[in-house]
């Protein structure tokens, strides 16, 4: 065996991200990367664009003016969790069923077969609000509901000490001496309030 047979089999070839640390410095960046190209061939889906295309409609949520004092005819289309109408640059077309996660070669054939291959009845538009808390409900595994109340108390808890504790004390909440009592406190009110709603 001479010299250059035996560095070949010496050769051991590397991973993306150690073969090119100046482009992708982990390997989670690597696998960040993968999944925008993904996203954006996904972006492009010729059956999410027949979907756009088969649910919009016009409705008069454009400029007002003097030819159009109730708003100028756009293209909208309603969420389908809030039934509201919005406007379709406001919208995101959601998967029905969500693609699951990707964070290594192990997950990417579902992840793909989740992302790619779908029809039209798999998609629905959803405005951010209802999207992003779609995506925390399948990301913690829980219901639409309770992730849109966890979201809620995430919210609770930037607000200023001050802020929360005046809003507490409309309930007559006042025992609370730390963030963790604040946000149990507040927690407790809503679960309440979805309580009579029926929704929890």
């Amino acid at each position: 065996m001479n010299d250059r047979e035996a560095d070949k089999l010496a050769f051991v070839p590397k991973e993306p991200w150690q073969e090119c640390p100046e482009v992708w410095k982990t390997q989670a960046a690597y696998f960040n990367w993968i999944r925008g190209q993904m996203r954006r061939a996904w972006s492009r889906h010729p059956v999410k664009n027949k979907f756009i295309r088969l649910m919009r409609f016009k409705a008069p949520l454009g400029k007002s003016g003097p030819k159009n004092p109730d708003g100028q005819m756009i293209w909208c289309a309603k969420c389908a969790c809030c039934d509201e109408t919005f406007k379709q640059t406001k919208l995101q077309v959601d998967h029905i069923d969500a693609a699951g996660s990707f964070k290594g070669w192990n997950d990417f054939s579902e992840w793909m077969m989740g992302l790619m291959h779908i029809n039209v009845a798999g998609l629905q538009f959803l405005c951010k609000m209802c999207h992003d808390t779609k995506s925390y409900a399948d990301k913690h595994g829980m219901t639409f509901e309770r992730a849109a109340l966890e979201k809620e108390v995430i919210a609770f808890t930037k607000w200023s000490i001050a802020k929360q504790d005046r809003l507490l004390a409309e309930f007559t909440v006042t025992h609370c001496t730390n963030a963790k009592q604040r946000r149990a406190a507040y927690t407790a009110l809503l679960l309440e309030k979805y309580n009579e709603n029926g929704k929890e």
